[in-house]
This record gives structure tokens, C-alpha cells and sequence, in this order.
């Protein structure tokens, strides 16, 4: 079955869904990828930022509670307030938002246009502070919702700060660079009050000690900086075993400063003394979000292996783990059955789903799948391959993640995996331009079809596995090769604008080629004449698929919305449902009743293609 690749946070090109159609009810994978996580003030909830909404854990009892927010907006950063009642939460699509703590109830929106990398909120609770995607921090009063300061680019927006606090009495912030020093400014006469050299390689975090005392630095240098905030000195240096610290943690009481590192460990240290407390194991990816219980007992960590874990801080101990935050997911596949979906996330790990209920069913959560570029699983559902960077092909049993095969021979990554519907083939394109297609039992090398200049966009076999389709980027040709008989390809030619993605009917007759300007071909595959092509007005950049008749095509496009268009009259409905980002990839079942929808933010929902 067709997949697709979704696209990198950093690329991401935001996008907003149609206020008037009515939001899409599908289940969703997973609760999404964790990016932040605070204690209320009496420590009984954990709030959790994810890239499908904010999650409330109640802390003693372990359940999730719900509350009434968007699930699909991306929430890249919180902060809570020093009494520990506010939080503020701001989003890639540039909202900046403000909760009640307590009762959990959204309190107001106080802005729609910031992409917000980092958060803070100041100790009289009346400004916010936002380091912006722009590079820019900015700030807002609390109260009237007016941006108040706009201040802080550096060398022309190249760098960006990472990381930002407020002091804990002042009203002064301290900003982390990429560019590896730490600001101390004055928001309101947006003047820089210290400049420090801090760090060999970018900062990834910076906190202010409870008590305004200390300020911590974090990097990819695998230390943390300590320096006395009164004088302005640095104090001691924290090393020891750490690998490149992603998060950093103050303790309440200011004593200790817990690290969270990129192997998946936690380092607990005494700040006065700068000796290490205890090393903390269990995760088994980047620790990218730490927060300390008010009462001292407990730290909470979040990681790109999908999991919240709580941690009894005397014993080190494991208290309890929240699984189902295993997304942001950046590749999937079906079988032809359509009864599981296999998916990869950034932090690389790969999971198998039940169709029907959206459950996760199994983590293939090891230091094997840590690369993994891009997946694919057979049709019959009980086999998966994976490509890592500059590795190998491999295939896995899926009820056990062990190793079945390697396909050798690869210099450079693999950038495309498509098994064939029957299973026995796996065709690969790389990024040395060769499509390679192999005995899926045996690991040999069937046939390879000759390089060209171009990259491969798209990858996919026909329905009865005779014929597979080749789409070029920026070359604008698709081109059909029979698997077997090693006759001369159809080539496709004549598309304008871009390749956006290339689909079959079910009987393997019609081909479907969409491109950047709202225009969808359709070839017959047998002779290779170009049989229609179809014009319409709604937005560029769109996926398609058939549906099972083959008599229209289901389409979503860059604003989230899914329409319906008729492959003989060319005419579209209207929109019947709509995401809040913009849509990366369409999935049709082959019973025709379950449609996979993927999306920039990087959720894969499921929806009932029955009910269109």
C-alpha cells in the first residue's frame, strides 16, 4: 500500500484548515510526540505538551484527564507559573495560549502569529515571553493581550535562540543561542544587561535556580554551566559521563539541577558542590523534557521513545510510565489487508497499530531501529523492512522485531521501500539513483533498472504487481517498467509544475498523477496514452487516491481539507472534512472502508471511508 514521508519540524510550512468545515472525527495514533512537560503547583497533575495538544496526567493515580482542547494543535513549548496556578503553552502555528492550572480551563488566547520555540512566563504573572522562530524574543502583556517588546535578532535571524527564563524575581530574561552564549535582557528597555561566552557547541536549555541565585546552561557539549547570577561569574562546569544535554531542571529548593540527556539518561547533580547525586536509567531515546515534583519526591521526564516516566528521586526508581506518546510520526505503511499500520517517529522509533481501534499493538523500541530512515510492511502484515542512513536493507518479523534478511550492497541511504502485493519482491530507490528489486526470501538481487540524473519521488507497484511506477522529482516523467519482462518503460511526460503524488486504481488500469497547480492526469496503463486531465480551483500541493471502484478520487490538500472528485466529470463536492495542518499523504484500504490520513504535524488518523 501507498506511504509517504512527512515532513521535518523545521520545514514545516504552516498552513490553517478552513474554519467552516466541520473538524475531521477520526481516530488518531498515538497521544503525540511529547516537547514539554510541568507540575501543577501542588504536584498532584502533570501537564504535557505534545504535537497533538496539551495532556493532563493526574500524577498520584496515573489516569489521563481529559479536557476540552484542540488534539491536533502542535504545542511546541510551556512554562508554569512560580506559584504553580498559570501555564502558558504557545504552538508552531503561532499560538500563544493561557490556562488555568487548577481547573484546567483555557483562560485566553493572546496571540495567533508566533511560532513559539521557547516559553516564559514572569514572576508577577503578567507578562509572557516567546522566543520566536523569526528569531526574535518577544512579549506580551497578560492582561490586555498587547504585544509589549519585540527585541533580541541576531547576526540577521542565522541564529535563534533555543532556550529562555525569566528570573524568578526580576524582570530581567535569560536567552540561550545557537550561537553558544547566554544573554541576560532588560525586556523593557530591550537592552542586553550580560553577555557570557558559555558554551563549545549550540545551547539546547537554560533555567534560573527557584531561589534567582544560579543560572544553568545546557549544550551539545555535554556539560552544564553553572554561574552565580549576582556576580555574573561562572561557577563550576558539570561533566562527568553526560552525553549532549538536551533539558535541564531545577530542583524547588535550588539544591540540585537534574540533565536529560540524548542516550536516554538522567543526571542528578548538587549545584553548590558540582558533584553528580546519581545517574538515572530507563529511557531508551533523547530525554527531552524534565520537571521536579513541588514536594521533592518525583521527577518526570519525557522522550522521543514515546514515554512519561515518573521517578522516585531518593531510590531512582521507575514509578510509573505513560506509554502512548509515540509520535511524532514521520513514516507509515499497510498491508493489503489494511489490518495494521507500521510507523517510524523522529526519535527513530519504529510501532505496529490496529487499524480498527487505533491501539498501539507493539514498540520495536531498541538501539536497532535508532537510524531508521524509512519502513515499509508485506502485505500479509507478519514482515517489515526498514532502510537505516547509509545501511543496508533489512526485513523483521513483526511479532517478534527479530531479523529476517539483509539486503547488502548499498552505498548510499535508501530514500523509498515498496514490497510488491504478493511479498515476494521489495524494491528500493536510493539516493545513488538505482531502483534495486529483491527476492524477498532469499535476499537476491532480482533485476536493477538503470540510474538517471534525478532523484525518486514516489515509489509504487501496480495492484497485480506486474508493473511499478516511478515518479522523478523536478523531472516531471513518471515511468512504468514491467517487473519481470524488462520491456521498454511507458514514460509519462507533459506534467506541469511539480509531482505530487501518483496513485493506481484497484484493477491496475488507470494511473493517477497530481501535480503543484491543481491539475490531476490520468494514463492508461496498458498503452500509456494520457486519458484525461482534470482542472480545478481549490489548493496546490495535494495528495490523491481511488477509490474502490476506481470511479473517484479522494483528495487532500495543504490546508487540511478533503474533498471528493469525479473521474468522469472532472466536478468536486464539497470539502467533507478537514484537519488542522496540512495534509502528507492519503491510504486507502483494500476492502475500500478505512482511509489513512497523514499530516504535517506529524499525526496519522484513521478514518471511515464507508461514511463519505
Amino acid at each position: 500500500m501507498k506511504k509517504c514521508t512527512l515532513i521535518p519540524i523545521l520545514l514545516i510550512i504552516i498552513f490553517t484548515a478552513t474554519s467552516s468545515i466541520a473538524q475531521d472525527p477520526s481516530i488518531q495514533l498515538g497521544k503525540g510526540g511529547i516537547t514539554d512537560i510541568a507540575y501543577v503547583a501542588d504536584g498532584t497533575k502533570l501537564v504535557v505538551a505534545t504535537t497533538m495538544g496539551v495532556k493532563i496526567y493526574d500524577a498520584i493515580n496515573y489516569e489521563n484527564i481529559p479536557i476540552h482542547t484542540d488534539k491536533n494543535r502542535w504545542i511546541t513549548c510551556i512554562d508554569i507559573s512560580t506559584d504553580g496556578n498559570t501555564f502558558v503553552e504557545g504552538d508552531m502555528k503561532g499560538g500563544i495560549y493561557v490556562w488555568d492550572a487548577n481547573t484546567l480551563q483555557h483562560k485566553k488566547q493572546i496571540d495567533n502569529k508566533t511560532q513559539c520555540l521557547s516559553i516564559a512566563i514572569n514572576a508577577k504573572m503578567d507578562t509572557i515571553a516567546v522566543a520566536s522562530q523569526d528569531g526574535y524574543i518577544k512579549t506580551w502583556d497578560i492582561r490586555t493581550g498587547n504585544r509589549s517588546n519585540f527585541f533580541g535578532r541576531i547576526d540577521q535571524g542565522v541564529e535563534y535562540y533555543t532556550s529562555i527564563d525569566y528570573h524568578p524575581v526580576q524582570p530581567i530574561i535569560a536567552a540561550g543561542n545557537t550561537d553558544t552564549i547566554i544573554r541576560i535582557w532588560d525586556p523593557q528597555n530591550e537592552k542586553i544587561i550580560h553577555q557570557m561566552e558559555a558554551h563549545t557547541m549550540p545551547l539546547t536549555s537554560i533555567a534560573f535556580s527557584p531561589d534567582g541565585n544560579t543560572l544553568a546552561s545546557a549544550s551539545l557539549d555535554e556539560s552544564i554551566r553553572i554561574y552565580d547570577f549576582n556576580t555574573g561569574m561562572l561557577s563550576l562546569v558539570m561533566k562527568g559521563k553526560m552525553n549532549a544535554v538536551y533539558k535541564i531542571a531545577f530542583s524547588p529548593d535550588s539544591s540540585a539541577v537534574a540533565a536529560g540527556c540524548i542516550d536516554g539518561t538522567i543526571h542528578l547533580w548538587f549545584v553548590e558542590a558540582g558533584t553528580p547525586i546519581k545517574t538515572i536509567t530507563g529511557h531508551s531515546r533523547a530525554v527531552i523534557a524534565l520537571a521536579f515534583s513541588p514536594d521533592l519526591r518525583t521527577i518526570a521526564s519525557g522522550s522521543q521513545d514515546g514515554t512519561i516516566r515518573i521517578w522516585n528521586i531518593a531510590s531512582g526508581k521507575e514509578v510509573h510510565v505513560f506509554h502512548e506518546h509515540l509520535g511524532h510520526f514521520t513514516d507509515y505503511d499497510t498491508g493489503i489487508n489494511g489490518k495494521t499500520i507500521i510507523t517510524k517517529t523522529v526519535g527513530g522509533v519504529v510501532s505496529l497499530w490496529d487499524v480498527t481501534t487505533g491501539k498501539n499493538l507493539k514498540v520495536y523500541n531498541t538501539e536497532t531501529f535508532n537510524s531508521v530512515r524509512c519502513i515499509a510492511i508485506h502485505p500479509n502484515e507478519h514482515i517489515f523492512a526498514t532502510a537505516a542512513d547509509h545501511g543496508n536493507l533489512m526485513t523483521w518479523h513483526a511479532d517478534t522485531g527479530k531479523r529476517i534478511n539483509e539486503f547488502k550492497g548499498y552505498t548510499h541511504p535508501i530514500t523509498h521501500i515498496a514490497f510488491s502485493p504478493d511479498g515476494h519482491t521489495i524494491a528500493t530507490a536510493c539516493e545513488d539513483h538505482i531502483i534495486r528489486l529483491w527476492n524477498t526470501d532469499t535476499a537476491e538481487l532480482k533485476r536493477t533498472i538503470r540510474p538517471i540524473t534525478r532523484n525518486v519521488s514516489k515509489l509504487q507497484f501496480s495492484p497485480d504487481g506486474t508493473t511499478i511506477a516511478i515518479a522523478y522529482s523536478n523531472a516531471l516523467i513518471v515511468r512504468l517498467f514491467p517487473v519481470d519482462t524488462g520491456e521498454r518503460p511507458h514514460v509519462f511526460k507533459g506534467i506541469q509544475g511539480s509531482i505530487e503524488d501518483i496513485c493506481f486504481t484497484m484493477d491496475g488500469k488507470t494511473l493517477a498523477v497530481s501535480n503543484g497547480i491543481s491539475e490531476i492526469y490520468l494514463w492508461d496503463v496498458r498503452t500509456g496514452e494520457q486519458n484525461k486531465k482534470i482542472r480545478f480551483t481549490f489548493h496546490r500541493n495535494f495528495y490523491t487516491v481511488f477509490n474502490r471502484d476506481g470511479t473517484k478520487l479522494i483528495t487532500g490538500d495543504r490546508h487540511g481539507v478533503l474533498r471528493m472528485i469525479d473521474v468522469e466529470t472532472g466536478s468536486t463536492g464539497s470539502p467533507f472534512g478537514a484537519l488542522n495542518w496540512g495534509i502528507t499523504g492519503l491510504t486507502l484500504t483494500n476492502d475500500g472502508n478505512t482511509l489513512i490520513i497523514s499530516s504535517m504535524n506529524g499525526a496519522i488518523s484513521i478514518r471511515d471511508s464507508s461514511k463519505l
